[in-house]
């Protein structure tokens, strides 16, 4: 087994939050998921909450959630700074996002763009 002890100059990191995927049917991919895998619905956003261009299902199993998303239309617009039917018609289904769990966002943020990491955009509170 493989270990590393590197200890971060700024912040903390306690885990992975969740995994986003872009997907062409998210409710179908949640569904699967919980069907087959015991996971458990836990969130949703689509036209019922008010997002008119993407609809989402989160589903959790443990500490390990998956979001999957889906455009509701050809051109949903920008997510993540990319068109999601352009995406997903040249890749097709996979992960578009990896969110860590640390105790200072904004300043492990400042620390990687610093070093070299290109930004999509800054930490906001949601």
């Amino acid at each position: 087994s493989c270990s590393f002890h590197f200890q971060p100059a700024v912040g903390k990191y306690s885990g992975f939050d969740h995994v986003h995927w872009w997907v062409g049917n998210a409710r179908m991919v949640a569904e699967w998921y919980v069907a087959r895998m015991g996971f458990t619905p836990v969130a949703y956003s689509g036209l019922e909450t008010g997002s008119r261009n993407v609809a989402t299902h989160v589903v959790a199993q443990g500490t390990i959630r998956f979001a999957f998303s889906s455009p509701l239309l050809p051109d949903s617009g920008p997510v993540l700074g990319q068109s999601m039917g352009e995406h997903q018609a040249f890749h097709g289904d996979g992960v578009k996002d990896v969110a860590f769990a640390v105790d200072d966002c904004r300043a492990i943020y400042a620390e990687a763009v610093k070093r070299g990491a290109v930004s999509v955009r800054e930490p906001e509170e949601l």
